[in-house]
Order: C-alpha cells, then structure tokens, then sequence
C-alpha cells in the first residue's frame, strides 16, 4: 500500500499536467480533468497521518513543476518560491483530506466510509478557491479551467464562475474513487472477479453515482440550451465594434534604445499594414508594455533625448489615425520630488479628443500585480528577498486602484492587464461598472512557452463567459485572439510570430448588457463551497478530539477496574 500511494500521488500530478495545457497537448486533454483527483483520493486513503503529509508536499511540487515550469524563464527565484509554497500548502490540504478520511471511515464506525470521498472533494474545491486570494493569489492550477474547450459545460460559469466545473470535476474523481474502492473490499472479502466486483460496487453507491451524473447532465443540458439560444439571438438587438489586436512578437528579456525604436518601428508598420486592409476600425491595442519608456514622464520631462525622439514619432503616428489607441506603456509618476512610482498600464489615445499631442491620454493602471514578479508588498519585512526579485531593476510595481471603464468611438470597454483577467472577481468590477468589453493586453513572451500562454488564454475564455462580455487580447507573442460573450475563440494567431487580427465583437445594441448571475454576486457559489469545507473539516477535527478524549476516559476506567 506504501508503494500504491506514492504510484498514485505521482499518478495524480501527471493527471493534473496533461488535462491543462501542456507541451503534449497545447489545449490541454478535458476529459482527463474529470479523473485528475482520482490517484489523489486513493493515495490519500492508503496512508497514514504520518506520511499522508510528504505525499501532498511531493505532489505540490510535481503538479506545479510539471505545469508551470515556465515561471523559471521569469526569474528562477519565482519558480523555486512557487514551488515550495504549494509543496507546503498541498501538504497541509492532503492532512486536511486524511483527516476527514478517519472521520468518516473510522470514527463514525465506517458506516459513512464511502462518503468520505465526497467530502474531500468538496474540501478540494474550497482549497482551490482560497488559494487565489490575497496577495499570493494563484489562479494557474484550478481544475475548473481544464474545462474550457467543452462549450457546454463552460455556459456554466455565467452563473457560478469556475467554481461548478471544479467541483464536477472533483465529484466525478470522487464517484470513481468510491466505486474502486469498494470494489476492492469485496473482491477482497467476498473472492470475486474485479468485474463482478465493480457491478456490485456501482450498486452499492447508487445513489452517490445518481447525484454525480445528475449533477453533470443538467450541467450539460443548461450548457446546450444556453448556446442554442444564443444562435438565435436577434441581430437588430446587436451592434459590433471592430477592433485591431497587434502581435509585434518582441523579445522582453531585451532592453535599450535600440530595442525601444525597432519595437515602435515594428508596431506602427504592423498598425499600418493592418489599417490598410481594415480603414474602419474603431480600436487598435498594442500589447502589455508594448512601449517601455513612460510616454507622459519623458514628453513633459525632456531628460533624454533619444526616449524623446522615439515618443514624438509614437505620437505623430498616432495622431495621424482615425481610431482609438490602447497602448500597454510603463507610466512613472512622481509621488514625491524625491521619489517616482512606476505603473504598468494602459494608455487610451483617441485623435476625436485632441488629447495625443501633447499627451494627456486616458489610464488605467494595472491594481492586481503579479506576486513576486510585479509586486512585493513587504520590502521592509525582507529585503534581501527583494533585492533578489528586483534583478536589474530600481524598483517593482505599484498597484493601481481604480476600475476604469473607457467609453469611447460607441462602446464602454475596460483593459484588464495580463494577470489580471486569471480572476473573475476582479473582471466582474469592470462589467458592473459598465464595460461592454474586455480589451486585455499581455506579454507572455518571457515565459518562452506556448502551455503558459494556453493556460493565459484558458482563463480569459472564462472572464467571457461568467458575465456574456466578448474580449479582444493583444499579446506581445501569443496568444492574441478574439473570444465571443459564450467563451468561444473566434480567432486566434498563431504564437512567436509577428503579427495582427482584426474582428467585429458584437455587443447589445441599446447599450445595456445583461448582468449575469456571477456578475451580480461573484464567487457565491465558492463561498458556499468553501464554507461547507470548513464545516466538515472543523466536525472532523472535533470527531478526532472527542475520540481521542473518550479513548483515553475508558482507558483509565479500564485500569481502575483492573485495580
């Protein structure tokens, strides 16, 4: 049994790599997110408290060193520090399974024992859901988004994020898990075939099963009418807006002047081929710090003369053109005359409102920074560490703080920034504050790898999908693309390659966009979830002290009475 869990523990991490994109399948395998926890729950069930522990630890690293491997080409410190957290966090969450296990297979007298299952997949959905808040917030990982190529089940979100598809998922390994198990006993006590075996198991969980598959099938049915409906949708009921995505396909590990114009270079001529073949555009957006030095800083400053030239093309080009510019741009502000802070933001330029030249652009600045990478909230507490995160740099990010929707050339549309459409909770602020449409801007390209920037894309599928808003994503690398309000990629370019797209999103043409279960609430349906968790932790830790206390009280009446 020592040898199974450890089998199963690795069994489990290689599960959780191949159902997220990954070098093998670069869209990831779905149907495998549906057995990913299975190897866990068993090997959770063959150990005991005192290894159960190394086995999560073990299983952190792998699944997350299988998975985000690419964090290493970011800074290594940021892998080696991710790594680590999630071995200590998937050690603790693997305790927390055993222990509902003897809860309910060994305290309640193992009447339960098949349940117990269920439990840990309901405490798996709350661990998943906890991880991505705070500072360290992590949203790679959720098996939820393995999902997110299976159109119906996807149409779920609009009501509960990608909370439900985990906890499908999580049911379904669960479900399986009882069902070998059980198999296991009585081929173990009875001396039946496997096969008769697994028949008078699926019998005995019947009812676990019922719920599972009912669960899913209505998950499916909602899915398929939702998209059916949506293919009759009336088309005078909608407008479109046609916008521009730019992919200069730039090297972000390189810096310097020279770098900073041919990167304009490359932008405008990209922006000209593709304005040419599309003059009515509406919108064009360029990446995640397409442009590096801070365009407003410089022009007012005057402190170099060669980042002043390049800024003055920028602007003379962008002037020239009957659209609206999103451009990624870092912005330096200073907070003090002794002291500058450095935003990552969007810069949105439009020559209708005279304001490119000089400019006195629309911003947004980027408030969920990446933890380690982007921001380090306790510089004070650990500076070494911050030393080691700064690299070549002065200094790290500063969050933003306002949700900025923009409503320009017809349509109010906001500009999460990279990371910050890998949450729902923060995407959903936009929409309730008016946006028609997700204008996201990344840059990926340091990752050097196509299953981070799958992964990337994964996610804003969901953002699409929760609240019925289209996106449009321009990428530094990949992947650019254009996903409708139901979560489906209309288009996409292909990775490392120098390129443009061009669609026409189509948005309610009266201007008022439906609000969508999950846009109203949020993560209610993780709330619950996780509440459930920690119900049932917190009945299971008082089951394992109130047997611990009742076994000590009649060992000492035992030892009176031998007295």
């Amino acid at each position: 049994m020592h040898l199974f869990s450890w089998l199963a523990v690795t069994g489990g991490a290689i599960l959780f790599f191949l159902s997220h994109p990954n070098i093998f399948f670069h869209n990831g395998f779905f149907p495998l997110g549906f057995f990913a926890l299975l190897p866990v729950f068993l090997a959770v069930r063959a150990s005991s408290f005192k290894t159960v522990w190394l086995k999560g630890f073990f299983y952190g690293i792998l699944s997350y060193g299988l998975s985000c491997y690419w964090l290493a080409s970011y800074n290594p410190y940021t892998l080696y520090i991710a790594l680590f957290c999630y071995g200590l966090i998937l050690a603790l969450v693997f305790a927390l399974l055993k222990l509902l296990d003897h809860a309910f297979c060994t305290y309640c007298g193992g009447r339960f024992c098949l349940l117990a299952f269920f439990a840990q997949a309901i405490v798996w959905c709350s661990y998943e859901y906890l991880k991505t808040l705070g500072f360290v917030g992590f949203s790679y990982g959720v098996l939820g988004y393995t999902q997110w190529k299976n159109l119906p089940l996807l149409q779920n979100a609009a009501w509960g994020g990608v909370w439900p598809l985990s906890l499908a998922c999580a049911l379904f390994s669960a479900s399986a898990a009882s069902v070998l198990f059980r198999a296991h006993a009585i081929k173990k006590e009875e001396k039946e075939i496997f096969s008769k075996a697994i028949k008078k198991s699926l019998f005995a969980n019947r009812l676990p099963l019922a719920f599972t598959l009912a669960s899913l099938i209505l998950m499916f049915a909602y899915g398929a009418i939702v998209l059916a409906l949506g293919k009759g949708t009336n088309p005078s009921a909608i407008k479109s807006v046609k916008i521009l995505c730019i992919q200069n396909n730039t090297d972000s590990e390189k810096y310097g002047i020279d770098v900073y114009r041919r990167d304009i270079k490359t932008l405008t001529e990209l922006t000209k081929e593709a304005l040419s073949q599309n003059p009515d555009a509406k919108i064009v957006v360029w990446p995640e710090t397409a442009v590096v030095p801070p365009i407003e800083y410089h022009y007012q400053k005057r402190v170099d003369f060669d980042r002043v030239e390049i800024i003055n093309r920028l602007l003379e080009f962008v002037a020239g053109k009957d659209c609206a510019f999103v451009i990624g741009n870092q912005r330096t502000v200073e907070s003090s005359p002794s002291s500058v802070d450095d935003y990552n933001a969007a810069l949105v330029f439009d020559s209708s409102l005279e304001n490119v030249i000089p400019p006195t652009p629309l911003v947004y600045e980027k408030i969920h920074l990446v933890p380690f990478a982007e921001w380090f909230p306790y510089k004070k507490i650990a500076p070494s560490l911050y030393k080691k995160l700064l690299m070549d740099s002065d200094r790290l990010w500063t969050p933003g703080s306002e949700y900025v929707v923009f409503n320009l050339r017809s349509v109010k549309f906001s500009v999460p920034i990279c990371f910050e459409d890998t949450f729902g909770s923060l995407c959903r602020r936009f929409v309730l504050g008016g946006a028609e449409v997700f204008v996201n801007i990344s840059n990926d390209s340091w990752s050097l790898s196509i299953p981070c920037q799958k992964q990337h894309l994964a996610m804003s599928v969901f953002r699409c999908a929760e609240n019925r808003v289209p996106c449009a994503r321009s990428t530094a690398s990949g992947v650019t693309a254009f996903v409708d309000s139901f979560g489906r990629v209309v288009a996409e370019t292909p990775s490392f390659q120098q390129n443009f797209l061009c669609c026409n999103l189509k948005i309610p043409s009266d201007g008022r966009q439906k609000k969508t279960l999950y846009t109203a609430f949020g993560d209610w349906f993780a709330i619950i979830v996780s509440s459930a968790g920690i119900l049932l932790e917190s009945l299971a830790l008082f089951c394992a002290l109130f047997s611990t206390r009742r076994g000590r009280v009649v060992e000492k009446e035992f030892k009176n009475e031998v007295k």
